[in-house]
């Protein structure tokens, strides 16, 4: 029986029928498909389409909500929809959903084609891809049986070498290419390291990276058109690990073969402590922000957000200069840049005539989404969006035109009138200008409030008549200035996509709107997004024509969403619109990082510029909203925040305090700022703030680096912190729990220790990094604070300390805690118990002489129990003693 091609029986459609029920009015039909096997190599991009007749009773319409039907990735029992490794950079709908059909509606009867692209991964050989047409609510259309086999099969190969580093510079060398087609070596240079001196087994250890550079092509070093050309010097910063990769490509780019992997390691300073070395941080062009190493061996982990920028700035504090002193100048100066996008203004004159940065409006206030900034230019007029925590380059902006028959569609210039408002009680902003030119009166009225634009626009004739106006919004992703690019694709809901509002059904794309509703448009201009609204008719002198136009947002966060739940907010059934413009959390923690940097380092001025502006703006909003419940992370009905995300902030003006009691803002020194902020926090922790180690954890910290370690708010939200499991060890929240701990010799603070010992792993022999709990390691938030953690453990204990419980499998987890920790001065012993025994346990000695190891006070002996590397500074110990349950490991250095 053909595998997609079969009617399936009432047996086995049943099967699939009782977990997932099939809406009666939305059913499909298999008519074709391009193949049903498909070769490629890693990292190689295929595509693959199938054609579904529509054969229920409604009209699928990409876009609606009610009536959207995409093609969903499943398990092989077509029962649920499941993540793919296909998904690479495709830009499909969602991790789970790979397209959408080719035309917004199809009708009962009519054929779409759902074709979306794929990336072969890392791992060689076949896998099976199963699909199935799915409502957008989640509900499944009927079975078809839909399948297709990715072969992934690796590139012809030839070797790759490299002599020893040498003034920042390495020598590659290579086989030279004997096949045909040649057209260029492409030599790639990853800043990245991976285990390359351990041997890991299984997961995502078992791989062989072949993918490098068609994921990170920002990465190419150098291109040589000669065949003969085989050795290349390429230079390296000081102590950094990179990986290189060398491509054969033909004269049209296309690779054809691929040399091995290779690691050089350009370290030469070992003063650099095990946990610095991973702070391995760099700008990554593609996402237009910082990221630091990741140790699956392919870039992965970023900060992403300017928060993780920030926090990581504050980690790299202590760092030697030979080895962090270009990183972190170059990380401070983009949280300096980062900076004025992460938090509303009230400068609307700023706004009025076009000067600059004004507003922010963030929607929805959840943890994982943006604020948006909105500038303004009304000589043109346009108006620009941009999403201030990922990065400074432009959403999209909003250009407004007009035309009639006989006068070309022109856009608007240097309006006639021009006016912004901005009330503070909604929270909305109203941009107006007009136009009065080629015998008609323009105006438009855009209305920004909650995130949404609200665009509308009439047109009236000054002398004689005019024939079939045109009112034009134009909603383009770039900032309309100079030449604009065009999306990709209008069947994404990826971080370039504007979504417009109409009739009440739902947030659709541009030219959805058109396609499913042609009366009303005449048909888009070069991009979807953009519209002609047409009356069709002709209007006399003085006869005004006035049209409801866009309701049009930003779509970056909505990944296969039909984002129609999403503005305004329901919270228990009452609708929301009345926001605090931002989220303090996205600058209280770039407050904290840039004034640990600003302390450090007096002579970047403009660090300390920009750290105020963003304090005078805290201060501002705090005393604006004095109403405001900052007790309740739900309370929607000015924003979202609480308590814990004051911490960062206090903590900010506190380290400033310590250093500079002149400087004011807003009539206040730092210290008084601080105290003002201080006062904000209840005596008690309540609600949400009371149940969160994370928020917790900010505010404790914060307040006893102001207040010392025996403030009575401080002391009462430490009760409230929650015991560290293998349930909550998630890194960043872990480490916050044991700095927050005032007595870290308490069974409670040791616990959370030795969880937080169970999230380090080597990225090589030298190098640390700190996991969160879904294994990824390196990322910012987790990083910072575990560096901040080792830097309380080695002021505590003589220099010497614990760095990792490790086992014999990366990525799992010993439930292993430690009893007791002791440093003592006088023999220079550090002396630590535990519950059970271990595979491994390293330690930092801060010293190139070490004495003796012992556990249960028997003598280990060193190469076979333990090995240290002077150099390095690293202890590893491999024995345990059997002897019990108590096992008591001491380490005394000379």
């Amino acid at each position: 029986m053909n595998k997609k091609r079969f009617a399936i029986g009432t047996s086995l459609l049943s099967v699939f029928l009782a977990s997932a029920p099939v809406y009666a009015n939305f059913s499909a039909q298999y008519v074709a498909e391009s193949a049903s096997s498909i070769t490629v190599h890693p990292g190689e991009t295929g595509r693959f389409w199938v054609d579904l007749k529509n054969t229920g009773s409604d009209t699928w319409l990409f876009g609606w909500p009610t009536n959207e039907v995409v093609l969903a990735h499943t398990d092989s029992a077509y029962s649920q929809e499941t993540g793919s490794i296909f998904t690479g950079y495709d830009r499909w709908l969602q991790f789970n959903r790979p397209a959408a059909p080719n035309y917004s509606g199809i009708a009962t009867g009519g054929t779409g084609r759902f074709e979306f692209s794929f990336t072969g991964q890392e791992e060689l050989g076949t896998s099976r891809v199963y699909l199935r047409p799915v409502k957008a609510d989640g509900t499944f259309l009927n079975n078809l049986g839909l399948w297709f086999d990715v072969n992934v099969v690796p590139y012809p190969s030839f070797a790759l070498s490299a002599g020893a580093p040498s003034a920042n510079r390495v020598a590659l060398n290579w086989a030279k290419y004997t096949g045909s087609n040649f057209g260029s070596y492409k030599i790639y240079k990853f800043p990245k390291t991976y285990p390359a001196l351990r041997t890991y087994t299984g997961g995502d250890w078992n791989k062989n990276f072949q993918y490098l550079p068609q994921m990170h092509p920002y990465y190419l070093d150098a291109t040589i058109t000669n065949v003969n050309a085989l050795t290349y010097t390429s230079s390296l910063e000081a102590e950094k690990t990179y990986v290189y990769i060398i491509d054969v490509c033909d004269a049209g780019g296309n690779t054809i073969a691929r040399s091995n992997r290779l690691d050089v390691r350009n370290v030469s300073d070992y003063l650099v402590k095990p946990q610095e070395r991973g702070q391995r941080v760099y700008y990554d062009p593609q996402l237009g922000d910082y990221r630091n190493t990741e140790t699956r061996g392919y870039i992965e982990s970023s900060m992403r957000w300017s928060t993780d920028s920030a926090e990581m700035l504050m980690g790299l504090q202590g760092l030697p200069q030979t080895y962090a002193l270009g990183s972190t100048q170059n990380l401070a100066n983009f949280v300096k840049e980062s900076m004025p996008r992460g938090l509303p203004t009230h400068r609307w004159a700023d706004f009025r005539y076009g000067q600059g940065q004004s507003v922010f409006v963030d929607p929805q206030l959840k943890f994982d989404n943006g604020i948006y900034l909105v500038t303004g230019d009304l000589s043109v007029p346009r108006l620009t969006f941009k999403e201030s925590t990922y990065g400074a380059d432009p959403l999209g902006a909003l250009r407004f035109a007009y035309g009639y028959d006989g006068l070309t569609p022109l856009e608007i210039a240097n309006p006639t009138t021009r006016s912004v408002t901005f009330d503070p009680a909604t929270n909305a902003m109203v941009v107006e200008f007009t136009k009065d030119e080629n015998r008609v009166h323009v105006y438009f009225k855009v209305t920004i409030h909650g995130g949404v634009a609200e665009v509308e626009g009439s047109i009236t004739p000054t002398s004689g008549s005019i024939a079939n106006p045109r009112l034009i919004v134009k909603a383009m992703n770039n900032d309309g200035i100079g030449n604009p690019t065009f999306f990709g694709s209008v069947k994404q809901w990826a971080s370039q996509a504007w979504l417009l509002y109409d009739n009440g059904k739902g947030f659709v794309r541009g030219e959805d709107l058109a396609k499913n509703n042609p009366s009303r448009f005449e048909g888009i201009l070069q991009s979807n997004g953009s519209s002609y609204f047409k009356y069709n008719g002709t209007l006399t002198q003085g006869t005004k024509w006035s049209e409801y136009l866009e309701k049009i947002r930003f779509g970056s966060h909505m990944l296969g969403g039909t984002a129609d739940s999403y503005e305004p907010t329901v919270y228990n059934s009452a609708k929301y619109d009345n926001y605090l413009f931002g989220r303090l959390m996205n600058y209280g923690y770039p407050v904290m990082g840039l004034a640990s940097w600003s302390a450090n380092h007096p002579a970047d001025s403009d660090a300390k510029t920009v750290l105020n502006d963003a304090i005078a703006i805290l201060y501002r909003n705090l005393n604006d909203y004095p109403s405001y419940n900052w007790s309740s992370y739900a309370d929607v009905t000015n924003g979202s925040l609480y308590y814990g995300e004051l911490g960062p902030l206090l903590h900010g003006l506190s380290v400033m305090a310590d250093v500079d009691g002149t400087t004011t803002i807003a009539g206040k020194t730092y210290a008084q700022l601080a105290q003002f902020v201080y006062d904000k926090f209840p005596t008690a922790a309540t609600g949400l703030f009371a149940n969160d180690n994370d928020g917790l954890g900010n505010a404790i910290y914060a307040i006893r680096k102001f207040k010392g370690m025996n403030d009575p708010k401080a002391s009462e939200y430490e009760t409230h912190l929650q015991d560290i499991s293998a349930n909550n060890n998630k890194g960043y929240y872990t480490t916050k729990t044991y700095l927050a701990y005032g007595n870290k010799q308490s069974p409670k603070a040791l616990k959370a220790l030795s969880h937080f010992l169970q999230l380090p792993q080597w990225d090589t022999d030298d190098a640390l990094v700190i996991r969160n709990e879904l294994g990824y390691a390196g990322m910012g938030e987790s990083q910072a604070w575990g560096e901040i953690l080792f830097r309380d453990l080695e002021q505590s204990y003589g220099g010497v300390y614990p760095l990792l419980i490790g086992t014999n499998t990366r990525h799992n987890y010993q439930n292993i805690n430690l009893t007791s920790l002791n440093w003592n001065a006088g023999t220079k012993t550090l002396s630590m118990g535990f519950d059970s025994s271990f595979e491994e346990l390293d330690v930092y000695t801060g010293s190139s002489g070490l004495a003796n190891v012992k556990i249960n006070g028997v003598t280990l002996t060193p190469g076979s129990d333990y090995t240290f590397d002077a150099t390095t500074h690293i202890l590893r110990i491999t024995k345990t003693s059997t002897a019990g349950n108590n096992y008591t490991v001491s380490v005394t250095v000379l």
